[in-house]
């Protein structure tokens, strides 16, 4: 498990936040207020007219964005957080964001991927959907861990990619859908990597041929290259034609088969009006149960959308997961196009999965680790009152010794620590290999 920082909007009202440190399953809690005064009339007027989001428009909505989520406790509680996993011990923090969209259907519509920490605190630049030492996602609300799917490929498997190519020939309007450098690049990435499985481009993307495909092939990734508008994706007839299919048509063809991802490749896919805001497609699909759905919320250019899709495929072929392929995606297109258009957050990711990880991971050594005097501080700090009980049980630590149950977890970690080094205690040595067991 890594770090994360979930948090939960439940209501009009509040935020709830849930933080998790590697070394234990339960998480801690905290909550906030939900500042939507925040988002004025102006802001309004930005989000609901995209064309208005451009130059110093980018970081006046996604600071208005951050303000929104943050009240003043949680925006220090926030900052605590990062400055210890992501400067301190240089970890990757995961930033996970879940809206009740039955609840707030407004709200699933914001383009969220714009929060930046705004320049007013004097903390330092934090952009959430292209920060490289953090990786932002959205997630449906309330989804239990038994409804997670996992991701791994098994490894006498290949990952299987279907690319599928909505290219409407007798529209003018709609026939230019480049799709050759996304089809160079895998078949590139085929070649180089004998665990892909690059299967035959379907073009035109008829619904029966793709159809046939999800039941035949069974693809892990099923990427979709075409057009989009709002809730609804061009599909092709046999003459060329295009033929507008609904977001709910799109979702029920994975019924069949449900791949692991699903990425969009079109116009306006993820694009949600204020009122309906969950009926796109991307939202549909993630109701159906996909694990992973990557979409655009905004027009993007072909070549643009081309370049994003590239970098993601090199790096999940790394190993590495899916969250911090499209944080890397997004990465790159900052740096080739800047902040001041709004490509970076055009890339939308939702995901429903146990892990990022489609590649099992190399198996690390069963070999102890070494923590520090001030590491396990920390690590004590955190323990829930049963793991903290059984290790003192373990180290055989004398009741007298201990703070009594009433005081607070950090008085009861010092004194632990104070005996454990002092002469006649079990030494850091014993209480090293202690944490280590009942962490495995």
């Amino acid at each position: 498990m890594n770090y994360r920082y979930h948090l939960c909007i439940p209501n009009k009202d509040s935020v709830r936040v849930q933080f998790w440190n590697p070394q234990f399953q339960s998480p801690n809690e905290s909550s906030g207020t939900l500042n939507r005064d925040r988002l004025n009339d102006r802001i309004q007027s930005m989000l609901t007219d995209s064309s208005q989001l451009v130059g110093n428009a980018i970081r006046t909505v996604g600071e208005a964005l951050f303000d929104c989520l943050f009240d003043s406790q949680l925006r220090e509680h926030f900052l605590t957080y990062y400055q210890q996993v992501v400067l301190d011990k240089q970890q990757t923090l995961e930033i996970i964001l879940a809206i009740n969209e039955t609840a707030l259907p407004e709200l699933v519509a914001y383009p969220w991927e714009f929060i930046c920490l705004p320049k007013r605190y004097q903390q330092g630049e934090i952009r959430f959907a292209t920060d490289p030492k953090l990786s932002f996602f959205r997630t449906r609300y309330n989804l239990e861990d038994s409804d997670r799917r996992s991701l791994k490929i098994e490894p006498e498997n290949r990952l299987k990619i279907a690319l599928v190519v909505a290219r409407p020939i007798a529209d003018s309007q709609l026939k230019n859908v480049e799709y050759r450098q996304v089809e160079s690049h895998l078949n590139h990435l085929a070649t180089q990597h004998k665990d892909i499985d690059f299967l035959p481009v379907i073009n035109p993307a008829t619904p029966r041929k793709v159809a046939a495909q999800l039941r035949d092939t069974q693809p892990d990734i099923f990427h979709f290259i075409g057009h989009g508008q709002l809730g609804q994706i061009a599909w092709v007839t046999e003459s060329g034609e295009p033929d507008w299919k609904t977001a709910s048509f799109f979702s029920n063809l994975f019924n069949q088969h449900r791949p692991k991802i699903v990425l969009l490749q079109a116009c306006e896919t993820a694009q949600e009006s204020e009122l309906e805001a969950f009926s796109s497609v991307a939202a549909h699909l993630m109701l159906q149960g996909i694990a992973i759905v990557i979409a655009m919320q905004y027009k993007i250019s072909n070549q643009t959308a081309s370049c994003f899709v590239g970098d993601f495929y090199d790096e999940i072929i790394k190993g590495h997961p899916v969250d911090v392929a499209v944080q890397q995606a997004r990465f790159n297109l900052s740096l080739d196009k800047g902040y001041e258009q709004k490509d970076f957050a055009t890339p939308i990711l939702y995901m429903n999965s146990r892990d990022g990880y489609l590649f099992l991971q190399a198996e690390t050594p069963d070999d102890d680790i070494i923590f520090k005097e001030d590491e396990l501080l920390d690590i004590l700090e955190q323990m829930i009152p049963v793991q903290f009980k059984k290790l003192c049980f373990k180290l055989k630590v004398p009741k007298n010794l201990l703070p009594s149950e009433d005081k607070d977890q950090t008085s009861k970690a010092i004194a632990l620590l104070e005996w454990a080094t002092a002469p006649g205690g079990c030494g850091l040595e014993n209480i090293n290999n202690a944490v280590n067991e009942l962490l495995k």
